[in-house]
Parts: structure tokens; C-alpha cells; sequence
């Protein structure tokens, strides 16, 4: 009987020990552009790759249920990754997407670990038929056994002895004699800043930029507006006959979210008393971040216009335009363009080319 309490601490120190290498992580269904197979294989290797790390995975059909019990069609913020995670009582929360390419596909795993409230992103191209090997291999970066990508603090530095003090002093009570102030090892590590997780190749060595436009979204609507002043030599008509407007949509797709780079395309149309028109155009911009919801950037384009009214002429198009930018939600944006300048060149002998100068407004969505 007296060798049961050492029997008891040993089970015990075995087991959380053990514990300790482990994490409860509920991975959510793959998304992506591909077909039902493609996703189903890559749900197998997240799984395969997380129990070949012993951590411990909540069963798919439990996933599902908590995700309609939410109201989750998919997670992808903190905010649905943190009310998931609560719900099933894990620190993990998973979430895999795969983009097919031809003959490869780019993966793209979010990480969202709810102790520190923070979330990491991996993407790696894997040739057809390797999608496990390459699942492993981000899922061991990115859930380890020290937490998300592993960061660990500096070891701690030793001790320089003080230099012997003419009259020797008592240390304090409780004080011990290697500068340490009778510290444990544990309360000086926690006194240590954790390192951030260094930087890999390309995009996918580290989480990209939280502030970045494209993450985690990628695609971009936006509805702007605004008045414009038609910029032509010789000038024809008075001031008012001159003045009008411009609206136009757009849509974009982030292809380098770290330096929001967009690319996609607009739908312009003018207005005002010297006449209609309509224009398409595709576009490239740059929303580059310059605060946690600012960005400042530019807008260029190279189209197509035609006068619906007046002269009707068929015209080269080129939007150019600076942007200001402001998220007032995590999925909405509000956008200055000014100086905003439109050239019209190629549709008239008499007029070689005009232009519309305004200043814009607009409202963007991201997806």
C-alpha cells in the first residue's frame, strides 16, 4: 500500500507527458475550385498528416454539425475560428483549401490557434499525386508541438558573476547569489519575448501580412462614382457643357497580397452635357498598406470607350488614378480616388484625343 501514491505520480507524469505533445485540432472540410474527389483526398491527408503527429483530431461528422449549429458556411477569420474552436473545445482549428493548376495545385493551409487569439498561413505547390507528402510537411511547420509554427523563446543567457563589492553585502531574503533574485528558471523564461517564426520562400514561408488587403480574402468589387470636368483643346462650349460625371464597377482578383497587387478589369460610363459614353478596361492596382486599415495605391488601365450620344466615337481608353483606402469593416471598404484622369485618344481626326479629370468615391467589397 505504500507504494501506491509513487505508483500514482508516475502514471500521472507519463500521461501529461505525453499530453503535452499533443494537440485537440478539428480540421473544417477543404475549399477550392476543384472537384469533389481532389478535395476529399485532400481532407484524408490533413487528417493522415495530423494523427502522424499524434495530435488529436475531432471526427469530421462532429466538425459538421458544430459548423451548422454556427451558422458557418466556411471559417475565415479569427472571429468564426474562435467561436468554432469554443464550441468543439479544441486549440486548433485547420482550414485547407487547394487551387488545381495544370497538372499541380497550390495548397493553402490557415492555421488559426484560438491560446493566443492568432493565425498563420502556408502555401506550397504539390504535383499531382503527392498531395499527402506536401500536407505533412505544412502541417508540421505550422501545428508543433510548442504551438503554432514553434516559436520558442531565446535560451536563457547564462549568468555573468557580479563583480565582489568592496564591503560584502546579505542578499535579500529569498535572494539567491547569481543575479537571479531567487527567480525560478520558469519566471525568468516568461520574462523572455517569444521570437516570431522566421520567414520562408515566397509567400507561403510565413503568415502573410495581416494588413494586407488580399488576406484572407482575394477578390475585390467596387462601386465608385463622382464628378469630372471633360478636358479637351480647343475647348468646346462653356463650363457647365464641360462638367459631368463618372461611374464605374470593377472586380479584381489580389494575385501578391503582400504588396496588394490586383489585377482585373472595369466597366466606366460617362456622363454630362457633352454627351454619353461607356468604356471597359482591364486594370492593374496596387493597394499598399501604410496602417493596420489604410492603404494607399494607384490605378491603371488600357481600353476600349465608345460615345453613345453626340459624336458616338470609338476611342483607346486609359484610367489612371491615386487611391486612398479605408477598411471600415473586416469585408468593406470605403476608396478616394483623386486625382482621377481619363485619356480618350485614337477616335477623332479633328479631336486626336480628350480626357475627363475628376475626383472619385467608391465603395468596395472583399471576398
Amino acid at each position: 500500500m505504500r507504494t501506491t501514491p509513487a505508483i500514482l505520480v508516475i502514471i500521472v507524469g507519463l500521461t501529461w507527458s505525453g499530453a503535452a505533445l499533443a494537440w485537440q485540432v478539428a480540421p473544417v472540410p477543404a475549399e477550392g475550385p476543384a472537384d469533389g474527389a481532389t478535395l476529399g483526398e485532400l481532407d484524408e491527408s490533413v487528417r493522415a498528416a495530423l494523427q502522424d503527429l499524434d495530435h488529436e483530431i475531432t471526427a469530421a461528422a462532429q466538425v459538421a454539425e458544430a459548423m451548422d449549429e454556427l451558422g458557418l458556411d466556411s471559417v475565415d477569420t479569427q472571429s468564426s475560428a474562435d467561436r468554432l474552436g469554443a464550441k468543439l473545445g479544441v486549440s486548433f482549428v485547420v482550414c485547407p483549401s487547394i487551387f488545381p493548376l495544370a497538372g499541380q495545385s497550390r495548397i493553402e493551409i490557415v492555421v488559426y490557434f484560438l491560446p493566443e487569439g492568432r493565425a498563420e498561413m502556408l502555401e506550397q505547390i504539390a504535383i499531382e499525386g503527392e498531395i499527402w507528402p506536401v500536407v505533412t510537411d505544412m502541417l508540421g511547420k505550422l501545428v508543433t508541438k510548442d504551438g503554432l509554427l514553434g516559436a520558442e523563446p531565446e535560451p536563457e543567457p547564462e549568468p555573468v558573476p557580479p563583480s565582489p563589492p568592496p564591503d560584502p553585502v546579505e542578499p535579500p531574503d529569498g535572494g539567491g547569489g547569481d543575479g537571479t533574485d531567487g527567480q525560478t528558471d520558469e519566471d525568468l523564461l516568461e520574462g523572455l519575448e517569444p521570437i516570431d517564426g522566421g520567414e520562408g520562400d515566397g509567400e507561403g514561408g510565413k503568415g502573410e501580412d495581416v494588413r494586407s488587403i488580399g488576406v484572407p480574402f482575394r477578390v475585390l468589387a467596387t462601386l465608385s462614382g463622382g464628378w469630372s470636368v471633360l478636358l479637351n483643346e480647343p475647348a468646346r462650349g462653356g463650363a457647365a457643357a464641360r462638367q459631368g460625371g463618372i461611374v464605374s464597377l470593377g472586380m479584381g482578383w489580389i494575385a501578391v497580397p503582400k504588396i496588394g497587387l490586383e489585377v482585373g478589369g472595369d466597366i466606366r460610363v460617362a456622363f454630362g452635357n457633352s454627351g454619353v459614353g461607356f468604356g471597359i478596361a482591364p486594370v492593374i492596382a496596387i493597394h499598399h498598406p501604410v496602417g493596420r486599415c489604410l492603404f494607399i495605391g494607384g490605378r491603371l488601365g488600357l481600353g476600349f470607350y465608345k460615345g453613345a450620344t453626340g459624336s458616338q466615337r470609338a476611342s483607346f481608353m486609359m484610367p489612371v488614378g491615386f487611391t486612398l483606402e479605408v477598411l471600415v469593416h473586416e469585408r468593406v471598404l470605403l476608396r478616394l480616388e483623386t486625382p482621377s484622369f481619363t485619356l480618350l485618344a485614337g477616335g477623332d481626326d479633328d479631336v486626336p484625343a480628350v480626357g475627363f479629370f475628376g475626383i472619385n468615391l467608391g465603395l468596395g467589397v472583399r471576398f
